[in-house]
């Protein structure tokens, strides 16, 4: 940490950015889910489901990870270039 940097951290975009990452969690979670209830079942039409899930999730996921840096990519406190 700098001495003489002022944290500028935006916390409530950091909060934004953890709903935003723990949605995308989610989402996985059920995608992975759904793939072991269609390799149980043997169905096809399960299995083809599985992968728009997994595509939102890391759509959600990266979305997430964008709000966090920009919550506190430059703050100049915390290792960010200002």
């Amino acid at each position: 940490m700098a001495k003489n940097a002022k944290c500028t951290c935006n916390m409530g975009m950091m909060l934004v950015a953890l709903v935003i990452m723990s949605v995308g969690a989610f989402v996985l979670v059920a995608g992975l889910a759904n793939q072991f209830k269609a390799a149980e079942q043997l169905s096809q039409a399960t299995a083809m489901a599985v992968l728009p899930l997994y595509f939102a999730g890391m759509l959600v996921l990266f979305i997430g990870k964008m709000a966090k840096w920009k919550s506190h990519g430059a703050c100049p406190a915390h290792g960010g270039k200002m």
